[in-house]
């Protein structure tokens, strides 16, 4: 369960200010082409392709990417729809902690990495076996996990996660946590991850390992 007030005083110490979400985007975007063009909101998100149910669960699963696909095809209706361009788009989805710039490859070949697997696995925090699954399918926990263990920078993070359809977003608390840590504190490979870690259970976020040491 998510502990709202730790993550609101953990962000307010650090005086880090969440962006609009793409849930608090998408409704300001259908509010506006409701105004216009004399029509109610349901109408506006029938067009889109949602509900005003669809819009409430985003908000509240923020920091999930189970719904990157849904999120992403509504992306592109409200290109559409609302006329964005794709600079527009591409930052709506963004506010989602997603990216259209989705190239895929070999988790080894985007991350140049020649050691051995199995200590990558043991800094972050991955098994073996899910590991090397993660070769052709990501998860933008565990990327996040194994860019921390190799001590990348904020950019080169971003670099490797928007390769997988992924992006630290200024908008999802957990991403700002791991934003904060690479570029405030001294990183520290292994030892970084595990103080991501605590912070994120303290806030009763999705951790960024899949098993536990």
């Amino acid at each position: 369960m998510r502990n709202y007030k730790f993550i609101n005083e953990w962000l307010k110490q650090r005086d880090i200010r969440l962006a609009p979400g793409f849930a608090e985007t998408l409704r300001q975007y259908a509010k506006e082409y409701k105004n216009i063009n004399n029509v109610t909101l349901n109408e506006v998100y029938f067009q889109l392709g949602c509900s005003k149910q669809n819009v409430s669960y985003w908000e509240i699963h923020c920091d999930s990417t189970q719904s990157g696909k849904s999120i992403l095809r509504i992306a592109n209706n409200a290109k559409e729809l609302f006329g964005l361009t794709d600079d527009e788009t591409e930052k709506l989805a963004n506010s989602a902690g997603l990216s259209f710039s989705c190239e895929g490859g070999s988790l080894m070949q985007v991350l140049n990495y020649s050691g051995k697997v199995c200590e990558l696995s043991e800094n972050a925090l991955i098994s073996e076996r899910m590991l090397r699954h993660y070769k052709k399918i990501p998860t933008k926990q565990a990327l996040m996990a194994i860019t921390l263990s190799l001590n990348l920078s904020f950019d080169e993070q971003q670099t490797i996660l928007k390769k997988y359809g992924y992006c630290l977003s200024e908008s999802v608390a957990a991403d700002m946590v791991v934003k904060w840590f690479v570029t405030y504190r001294e990183n520290k490979g292994r030892k970084t991850l595990y103080e991501v870690n605590e912070v994120l259970e303290e806030m009763g976020l999705p951790l960024l390992m899949t098993r536990m040491k």
